[in-house]
Order: C-alpha cells, then sequence, then structure tokens
C-alpha cells in the first residue's frame, strides 16, 4: 500500500472510531515509549521529533492514559503488585541537549514524567556518540560513497555488529574517504547534555536518569568482561556524577540480535531494577522487567502516533503472526 493511501485509510479508521477501541481492550498493558532527538516546530531530521507534535502527544497522552515513572512500572512488576490501568511511561534515549531544550518544558506544562537514559563516558568530554558521527560524516559524503539510504542502513548496521576498536577504525577510514572534518565538538542536533545538565535535570520529580551504558557499544560485539564494564561501570559513574540512584538501564540499540542472555543476567546482578530493550509490544505480567518491549515515536501527525500508542497495530502484528511482545 503507497505511503498516501495508507495515511488516508489510517485517518478513515481515526474519523470512524476505530482507534479507540484498542485503548479499551488493553487498559491494563502498560505501554514504554521510546524517543530519541527532539527538534523545534519545522526542523531537524527525520527521525527526530518536533515539538508541536510532541505537545499533540503528550496532550493525547494525559487525556487517555496515566504517566508514571519507568521507576514505579518496574517496582510494581518486580513486587508482583497491580499496575494502574492504562499506565504509559516515557522513555527517551542517548542524552542529547535537544531533550533539554524541547522537550523538558513541555514534560514539565503537562506534568509528565520521563526516564533519560545516558551514555556515561561522554558528558563534558566533547565526545561524539558514534552513531551521530557515522550520520554526521553520511550527511556530509559524496553520493558515490552512500548511493541511497539502503546503502547507509546497511553500513550502519554492519558497524552495530562489529568490536568497537575495529567499528572505530572504519569510522576513521569513512571520514577519510568522505573527505569531512569532524568538529572537535558535536554541534547540534548532536551535542549532549552537560553534566551540570544531568544534575538539575536528576533533582527534578519528573525526570529519572538511566544508564546507556558507558560508550553506547552495542553489547552483543563484545566480550563478557567489557559487557560487565560497559553495565555496572555506567551505573557506578552516573551515581557518582548525580549522587543518585541509577535504577534503570537501556540496552544499546536494543533488539534481540543486539545483547545476549548471560548480559540481562548481568544487568540484574548489576543492581538494576528494570532495563529495556526496544523490541515492540506492551508490558504484561509475563515480561521480563530486565528486557522491557517498547513502542517507538518518531515524527508524524497525532493519527499515527495514535495507531501505534493506543493498540491498533499491535493487535493488527498479532494477527498476522508477526513478533510483538
Amino acid at each position: 500500500m503507497r505511503p498516501e493511501i495508507k495515511h488516508h485509510a489510517t485517518r478513515l479508521l481515526d474519523a470512524s472510531g476505530v482507534l479507540a477501541l484498542p485503548r479499551r481492550l488493553l487498559p491494563r498493558w502498560p505501554r514504554i515509549l521510546m524517543y530519541h532527538q527532539f527538534c523545534g516546530a519545522g526542523g531537524g531530521r527525520d527521525d527526530d521529533t518536533p515539538a508541536d507534535v510532541f505537545r499533540q502527544q503528550l496532550q493525547h497522552i494525559t487525556q487517555y492514559y496515566q504517566p508514571i515513572h519507568l521507576q514505579t512500572l518496574a517496582k510494581a512488576l518486580a513486587n508482583g503488585e497491580a499496575i494502574p490501568p492504562r499506565s504509559v511511561a516515557l522513555t527517551v534515549d542517548d542524552g542529547h541537549a535537544s531533550f533539554l531544550r524541547y522537550a523538558v518544558p513541555l514534560l514539565e506544562e503537562f506534568q509528565v514524567p520521563a526516564t533519560l537514559f545516558v551514555v556515561s563516558d561522554l558528558p563534558n568530554g566533547g565526545g561524539w556518540l558514534w552513531t551521530d558521527r557515522f550520520m554526521y560524516v553520511c550527511d556530509r559524503a559524496h553520493t558515490e560513497l552512500f548511493p541511497g539510504p539502503e546503502a547507509r542502513t546497511a553500513a550502519l548496521v554492519a558497524l552495530k555488529r562489529i568490536p568497537p576498536g575495529e567499528r572505530e577504525y572504519r569510522l576513521v577510514e569513512l571520514t577519510r574517504q568522505a573527505g569531512v572534518v569532524l568538529p572537535a565538538q558535536p554541534p547540534p542536533p548532536y551535542d549532549l547534555l552537560s553534566w551540570e545538565e544531568l544534575q538539575r535535570l536528576s533533582a527534578s520529580p519528573l525526570i529519572e536518569i538511566g544508564s546507556h551504558t558507558r560508550t553506547h557499544a552495542t553489547l552483543c560485539s563484545i566480550d563478557d568482561d567489557q559487557s560487565w564494564d560497559e553495565i555496572c561501570g555506567s551505573r557506578r559513574e552516573l551515581e557518582r556524577r548525580l549522587d543518585a540512584p541509577i535504577t534503570a538501564f537501556c540496552y544499546p540499540n536494543g533488539s534481540f540480535a543486539d545483547y545476549r542472555r548471560e548480559q540481562v543476567a548481568m544487568v540484574a546482578k548489576a543492581g538494576y531494577l528494570c532495563a529495556t530493550a526496544a523490541h515492540f509490544g506492551c508490558v504484561r505480567e509475563q515480561s521480563n522487567r530486565f528486557a522491557l518491549p517498547r513502542i517507538a515515536c518518531h515524527a508524524g501527525d497525532i493519527t499515527r502516533f495514535r495507531k501505534t500508542v493506543d493498540g491498533l497495530e499491535l493487535l493488527r502484528r498479532r494477527l498476522r503472526g508477526e513478533p510483538c511482545y
């Protein structure tokens, strides 16, 4: 189905009231929403969430759901307690400065809590997320290097699956081939929050800081000793810097192929209360709280957001036998 036809069909479903049915059918399946970058109205990259779109999403969430802290959800799962109906927990990966610029004012306006997952080695060090370095170079490379979006996606997937040392070598070589000069400090929208900003956010009753490893390494690409350092070391550093307990962890990239069963056990052993992944689905009583599913939220109109969050997309996938958790 062509995108414009699919979009029109979704809007017809909305007008008929069909989109509201899954929300009524699935009130006791908590949703964990996943965000990354934010931007101003009408700006940013394709996957960024514009502030005006985020406002509409928060309006929908506060009208039909009960926003809760991820920690509240995790404690209920750990203790076998009842979870409030229509619960939604917001999570934001990577720790970009755009979260503070665009998302926090709206979270405060609507009084919606959120968990921000931070890469602990990067604040105040002038470092880049390696995925941001890749995107920065690709956006400025000549077309022969990446003739289309499929080639770029394939290259990124390949980089996620190799050890950090080899990945760094390939990134340096890619930058050289592209003829791109990487700035010493990541400019917007790649800039990250400083420790001072993270400390202020951590003091807010709305914002919980979680760990996203030390270096944003895809865990499947490293051995067990390195994994423990990434998982446990990041928690120690964040707690030292922020003087606050760090109870939530987030797997970089987060698909089932990106982490091993042994690493899930490490997260529990390191003292976290829960961990989030990126496989699609709602939380249920049998969900593993150290590999919780999430629903990705990006740009797009509010109808698309409702289709995904309210549950129509979940029901569609289940009826077709597609993976959802």
